[in-house]
């Protein structure tokens, strides 16, 4: 048996390690293609962040249209790959990025990863309390590398979430509201929410965050005008349809449908299983949030650990969720883990940061395709959560 108190310790030290070889990975991430041309004047590589950048200048510019055009996508940040890579984001998500896209690009991208981790480093005190080296471990784990190479939502959602909890914990349901309101940036993360919200009687927060999700939204229609909804909304569709016709080729897409795919279940009935599984989780959020209350960590590892399980558009980088499912496994004091279960949450601590590490060393610059082994580790990692909540209340 190990005792969790030298898992700790073990991913304290390895978060300094990620930390070092993070910043070294990402400062070779940033000079070496994403903002300077390599054929003629314009560059193959391509991130999330060079969509969310160009996207946010066009809302600037009052051209917000634009967006959704692909062609002028890749002309505002010169690239010449041709891949399909789309804003599909909700009007409220460009007002959110415009700040950053009047900076060039790189220094955007550096700011927006340096609020991302700032937010998350604010919320995750209440949770970690005196206890630095679980927050350091989890601020710095491998599993929010993705994320912040890709220059992607995950962190500030994360944060968001927690800074919720937060303050449904602190009698603050005015405040929690607002924030799971602002959520609905990335809506797809949010389906066991309600659940969670109901269970303890949350209504407060529950009217608040749709009042809030009401106003941002509307507010950012009428600014960027009503044709941006359908145009969205047109082009969110088709890419949905896409993702789903292509699910067993996408690599990075790590959702428990895209694992079945590439089991040979056809990629429709793997999306409609992976929602059945979600009504369910909905249904086992609900009890361990109606039994131990928001105050219990475990409940809430529970949510985190649920929420990747659930849905069925899943990309490599929110696997981020797992190093805070982690994070409340690992705080649990009268807690022995045998070397199945120690696995399975280290693991999850590195989450798909293991396919960046495998890429700038022994892959050769080639990612680890994540949807190989990320799956598994999300149903290991909700069966420990949901483990210990057969233990009584931590």
């Amino acid at each position: 048996m190990i005792e969790v108190s030298d898992g700790r310790r073990l991913c304290l030290w390895l978060a300094w390690l990620n930390v070092v070889a993070g910043l070294l990975l990402l400062a070779a991430f940033a000079t070496n293609g994403i903002d300077r041309p390599e054929t003629g004047d314009c560059t193959e590589k391509v991130i999330d962040f060079h969509v969310f950048w160009a996207a946010g200048g066009f809302g600037i510019q009052g051209t917000p249209l634009l967006a959704f055009d692909q062609d002028a996508l890749r002309a505002a940040y010169g690239t010449c790959s041709t891949k399909w890579l789309p804003w599909v984001h909700p009007a409220p998500a460009m007002a959110l990025l415009a700040p950053f896209a009047m900076l060039p690009f790189l220094p955007a991208w550096g700011l927006f990863n340096a609020v991302s981790l700032t937010a998350l480093a604010a919320a995750l005190p209440t949770f970690t309390g005196h206890r630095s080296g679980v927050f350091v471990a989890t601020l710095l784990a491998p599993a929010m590398l993705p994320a912040l190479m890709a220059g992607q939502f995950s962190l500030l959602w994360i944060a968001g979430l927690l800074g919720a909890i937060a303050a449904i914990r602190a009698d603050r349901p005015i405040f929690a509201g607002l924030l799971i309101g602002c959520l609905t940036i990335k809506p797809t993360l949010g389906l066991l929410i309600p659940a969670a919200l109901v269970a303890v009687w949350a209504f407060r927060t529950i009217i608040v965050a749709g009042l809030t999700s009401i106003t941002i939204h509307a507010g950012a229609i009428l600014y960027y005008g009503a044709d941006y909804w359908s145009t969205w909304r047109d082009v969110s569709a088709y890419h949905a349809i896409g993702n789903i016709n292509e699910l067993g080729n996408l690599d990075k897409m790590t959702s428990i449908s895209a694992a079945l795919s590439r089991l040979g279940i056809e990629p429709q009935t793997g999306v409609a299983l992976n929602l059945g599984l979600a009504l369910l989780l909905v249904v086992v959020v609900f009890v361990v949030w109606r039994k131990y209350t928001v105050h219990s960590d475990i409940a809430v590892g529970v949510l985190f650990a649920a929420i990747p399980v659930a849905t069925p558009y899943l990309w490599y980088y929110d696997v981020a969720f797992l190093a805070i499912a982690a994070m409340f496994l690992l705080k649990a004091k009268k807690f022995t883990i045998g070397p199945v279960f120690g696995i399975a949450v280290f693991v999850a601590w590195l989450g798909p940061g293991l396919s960046v590490w495998y890429a700038a060393t022994i892959g050769d610059g080639t990612l680890l395709p994540p949807v190989f082994f990320i799956p598994p580790v999300l149903l290991l990692t909700l069966g420990l959560c949901l483990a210990q909540t057969t233990r009584g209340t931590p």
